[in-house]
């Protein structure tokens, strides 16, 4: 079986590419002292979803959470510098595609889930209903006039972010997944 590899930059505060790659049995992520390898049969959960990371760009993140030890987080987007993002999408999917294959081919009884946390569903759904009851009533009192019409301009930002937290609330919370194709 072909050795797979993808390397991201995870923050400002990491310092080089955080390296994983996949072996015939096993992830292996970082290098040295702080390197981690989980094999197949250890894995419990693997989680894959996407997520805003700005206004009109999405990101996707995939976490594998092993029996015991620390749990590895990925994601299709690198830190370039401050407010900078390169998309490696392609080579991101490309290599979570083939982990969820070879993890399920390996060890059946993993747990596969697709979407956030249901925490992090929560927040954004909590986060979007004080947005339309922010935006309803600021309407309210600039219709009745007792809001400035120049103190509205912020609202926009509301009105903005808006579509992008109903995008993660309308996809749904976390939702198990069949990686050999069976919803």
């Amino acid at each position: 079986m072909q050795e797979m590899a993808y390397s991201f930059r995870p923050s400002l505060f990491h310092k080089g590419e955080l390296a994983a790659r996949l072996e015939a049995d096993a992830i292996v992520v970082g290098s040295g002292e702080a390197r981690q390898r989980i094999a197949f049969s250890d894995i419990m959960t693997i989680r894959v979803f996407s997520a805003p990371v700005s206004a009109r760009d999405n990101a996707g993140f995939c976490s594998i959470v092993p029996q015991r030890g620390r749990t590895i987080s990925l994601r299709s987007t690198s830190f370039a510098g401050l407010g900078r993002f390169e998309d490696r999408s392609a080579a991101y999917q490309a290599f979570v595609g083939s982990l969820v294959a070879r993890a399920a081919a390996a060890n059946p009884g993993i747990n596969f889930i697709g979407g956030p946390s249901r925490a992090v569903w929560w927040c954004y759904l909590v986060v979007a209903a004080a947005a339309v009851l922010l935006l309803a009533a600021s309407a309210l009192a600039l219709i009745s006039g007792a809001l400035p019409v120049g103190s509205a301009a912020p609202l926009a930002i509301v009105a903005l972010f808006l579509p992008t937290c109903w995008g993660v609330v309308r996809r749904g919370g976390p939702r198990r997944f069949d990686p050999r194709g069976g919803q």
